[in-house]
């Protein structure tokens, strides 16, 4: 089958973000199952891995097109906020044409689209399989939240009317794949069928390393809308509660370090050994490391639960913290807290208890190794792709063998 995978970003597999690495799972993933896959990159942000360029096809770069510095649509990208211009604007920087073209030149089979905002930009035709990370307007109520007193761009549409052009969006779609499993119930009630599927990312081999003597808690992940509101969460709400419990864990950061650097992030450096990016975790991670994810809004599926159980870290987050990843089981393989004293109470608990670690860390080990392999998707890529455009018949009836 001839397919046009459509990204808005670079994928890779070291991405800095969970969404790029689900798009080079989608392609390596369509690519092993024998498809023909043509690789169409919006908006470029990095170059391309030599592992994706090798397995597609073909890459095709779209080239955005600033506007002229005096025109209305200079003065319009200084007023908005660029995330949600193309909803209002769909041909935004030019590159909805260019997609246009790209599609009517490789005459694919099926387009498969990750993230949002790539439905915009595509023209009528192919079959269509969406692959879902998360819906703006719902990350614009966390936003409203975190961000609350900020002084911040707006948006060229407001939230209920985003609301209805994303799901009108994915109503036009013959399947939604989607990282979380809680959004499958928005697709249910519109009618698209879904299939839940994780971000697994590339193989991460059984860790060797020794866990720490001092038990370690990490904010794992880069600057976006969860990180910030999970590293809020630390300081205004656990922090403030965790008493001795403090002195019982080593605190750590792990992820890119944001370019403008707020009040919420210098308290991190205050409190946190960071460590920014690094592109081999194994460098770092450990056995028995809690990963912290104080988290309680439902906006998609957490890659790092997937990158952490591959270490042998341990996920402590809130009950509904976990919904959107039916895989992790609070008790069995995480930690889920019912409110902020719980929360405090299950790190002093885990701090002072050794053998609960291990026991922890390897069952979270297990899980990525029952749940998330690499190989083990593949099966489902397949029947999802049948369940849209249908495979060529033979012809079973012919007298030749």
């Amino acid at each position: 089958m001839k397919i046009l995978h459509l990204t808005h970003n670079t994928p890779g597999r070291n991405a800095r973000g969970g969404g790029l690495v689900f798009s080079w799972q989608n392609i390596m993933s369509l690519v092993r199952l024998g498809h023909e896959v043509h690789l169409v990159i919006a908006e470029p942000n990095h170059p391309l891995d030599q592992d994706l360029r090798d397995a597609v096809a073909s890459v095709t770069y779209c080239t955005p097109i600033a506007p002229s510095a005096r025109s209305l649509d200079a003065l319009l990208a200084r007023v908005f906020r660029p995330e949600t211009m193309m909803f209002r604007f769909p041909d935004w920087m030019g590159v909805r044409a260019q997609i246009e073209s790209a599609v009517r030149r490789l005459a694919p089979d099926l387009v498969w689209a990750d993230w949002i905002g790539s439905l915009v930009r595509l023209p009528e035709g192919p079959p269509v399989v969406y692959g879902h990370l998360d819906f703006i307007h719902q990350l614009k109520a966390v936003r409203r939240r975190v961000h609350a007193g900020r002084l911040r761009r707006p948006d060229p549409v407001t939230t209920a009317q985003l609301k209805r052009t994303e799901l009108d969006l994915v109503s036009r779609c013959g399947h939604a794949v989607t990282v979380s499993a809680t959004d499958a119930a928005i697709f249910e009630r519109l009618g698209v069928p879904s299939t839940y599927m994780p971000v697994v990312g590339q193989p991460i081999p059984t860790p060797t390393a020794a866990p720490p003597s001092r038990p370690r808690a990490f904010l794992l992940g880069r600057s976006n809308t969860a990180m910030n509101a999970a590293r809020r969460a630390m300081r205004d709400r656990l922090w403030p509660k965790l008493g001795p419990v403090r002195e019982q864990l080593s605190w750590h950061q792990l992820g890119e370090i944001p370019g403008q650097k707020t009040d919420l992030w210098r308290w991190v450096e205050s409190v946190f050994e960071v460590h920014g990016y690094v592109e081999d975790l194994g460098e770092v991670l450990r056995p028995t490391d809690l990963c912290l994810v104080p988290y309680r809004d439902d906006t998609g599926f957490r890659a790092k639960f997937v990158t952490a159980a591959g270490y042998g870290m341990v996920n402590i987050g809130y009950t509904e913290t976990f919904d959107c990843a039916e895989e992790f089981v609070p008790g069995e393989n995480c930690l889920a807290a019912t409110d902020d004293d719980h929360f405090v109470e299950l790190l002093r608990e885990y701090a002072a208890d050794a053998d609960r670690r291990m026991a922890l860390s390897r069952a979270s080990r297990a899980t990525y190794d029952r749940c998330f392999g690499f190989d083990a998707q593949l099966p489902t890529y397949e029947t999802i792709l049948n369940s849209v455009v249908a495979p060529p018949r033979t012809d079973r009836g012919s007298a030749h063998p």
